[in-house]
């Protein structure tokens, strides 16, 4: 039994015994359940909401899946960390490796480029920028203007701290007081930022403040760093359902055509890319071509599932 529509804000769901209201409005609704469990929709006040969520019921294991807000719940983090608690209760592993791109650091140049190579092939990206720099390195960096735009065209804009500080160098009083202002200036200069709903890209991929990590997840939806095998980039569902999320970064351990054929034959739960600028432009640019090339490689393997998609 399935049922999809359109999610607007208040619309009421019950299935067997859970409940939930949708706190705002989503461009899709995705309910599964067994044929023996009745799922209930309808409109009620925004009032009554009380829960949003990827969630799954017990009992006769029916499952509700309610993707909530455009920048919400579609956020390919936060679903990919809603999906690892989902797919923590159910028996087997998931068919398909679920991988993100993202782009750290927000060149003026760049990001514009990168949008439209995502845009030519309905894709989204993830701009991880920063809230207090206009250049960094030898890059001019975007503004809040334009980080609005490119939300507006539907792609996701995350804090990448507010100077690039490496927080592992830094007291935890410190790095809370440095992240604490970059997630302040993104709430007021980001239309509809919600701390809770985003990742926090760390600069450097720097997680070795460990007071940092426990508090930030705390305060967002998961924390992004270099993963314990350096530059593997591969993810157990057990840390991504904490929020957890390691990427592979370095150009040349994501561009040989091996690397996709060893992600394929390993299938890790999720495989996050992070990148940088394009066309000489950032630390360790790619070409258009070569960005092109990845994305293109990735959407045609069967055995990914590509969470930037539309």
């Amino acid at each position: 039994m399935g049922l999809k529509h359109e999610a607007e804000k208040g619309t009421v769901i019950e299935a067997n015994g859970v409940t939930i209201t949708v706190l705002r409005g989503s461009p899709r609704l995705e309910i599964t359940a067994p044929p023996e469990v009745a799922i209930h929709v309808r409109r009620a006040q925004p009032e009554s909401a009380t829960q949003m969520g990827l969630v799954e019921s017990g009992g006769q294991g029916a499952m509700c899946l309610a993707e909530v807000g455009p920048k919400s719940m579609d956020d390919p983090f936060l679903v990919l960390r809603e999906r690892a608690r989902l797919d923590a209760g159910r028996a087997g592993r998931p068919d398909k490796t679920k991988v993100i791109l993202c782009f750290d650091d927000g060149s003026a140049e760049s990001c514009p480029k990168i949008a439209s190579l995502f845009e030519a092939r309905n894709l989204r990206a993830v701009f991880a920028v920063m809230s207090g720099l206009a250049k960094w390195g030898d890059a001019n960096l975007g503004n809040w203007e334009m980080w609005n735009q490119l939300q507006k065209n539907g792609h996701w804009i995350h804090p990448h701290s507010h100077d690039h500080v490496a927080f592992g160098e830094l007291t935890f009083d410190e790095a809370r007081a440095s992240a604490t202002t970059c997630l302040e200036s993104f709430s007021t200069n980001l239309t509809g930022f919600e701390s809770a709903l985003t990742c926090f890209h760390y600069p450097h991929n720097d997680g070795s403040n460990a007071a940092l990590n426990e508090w930030l997840l705390g305060k967002v939806a998961g924390i992004r760093m270099a993963p314990q095998k350096k530059y593997n980039g591969y993810n157990a569902l057990e840390h991504v359902g904490k929020g957890i999320f390691y990427c592979t970064t370095h150009p040349k351990f994501v561009f040989p055509a091996a690397r996709i054929d060893d992600a394929k034959r390993d299938r890790p739960y999720a495989w996050i890319i992070a990148l940088h600028g394009v066309d000489g432009v950032g630390w360790k640019p790619v070409s258009q071509n070569e960005l092109g090339n990845l994305l293109d490689g990735i959407l045609s393997c069967d055995e990914f599932d590509c969470l930037n998609r539309l």
